[in-house]
């Protein structure tokens, strides 16, 4: 599992234009947990924003199983509110993946086998449909 903070203390932020972070797709977050997730990606955030002040946070994509999806519902409004807080934008990756689940999208494969992550192919939709 990714150490969110010992990753971005080690890393180099400071040679981008802009800092794209796409996690918690895998964090489905209990209501009881919301707060301390919060502040998790607050802190995450605040540790990149001291190398470089253009962060952009990608929400998580709509998971295939209904029960996790809702979890990640929480983990997604966690995610804006510290975002929100710490005066980074967010973008949903719904607008382009959907709000219902979908392997593929005109024919073109978008979402892996599990059910929760994104494909070559979805990325590159994601960020031609949302960053260009």
């Amino acid at each position: 599992m990714l150490d969110w903070q010992r990753y971005a203390e080690q890393f180099s932020f400071e040679k981008y234009d802009t800092v794209y972070v796409i996690l918690g797709t895998n964090d489905h977050v209990q209501i009881s947990e919301k707060e301390k997730y919060t502040s998790k990606v607050r802190h995450f955030i605040q540790t990149i924003k001291a190398r470089n002040q253009n962060v952009i946070w990608l929400l998580p994509p709509t998971l295939k199983d209904p029960t996790k999806n809702r979890l990640l519902d929480n983990t997604r409004h966690a995610i804006m509110t510290a975002s929100q807080i710490e005066g980074i934008t967010t973008v949903d990756t719904r607008t382009v993946l959907g709000e219902t689940y979908k392997d593929a999208i005109d024919g073109t494969t978008v979402r892996t086998k599990d059910g929760i992550h994104i494909t070559p192919n979805g990325a590159l939709l994601t960020v031609t449909e949302l960053l260009f």
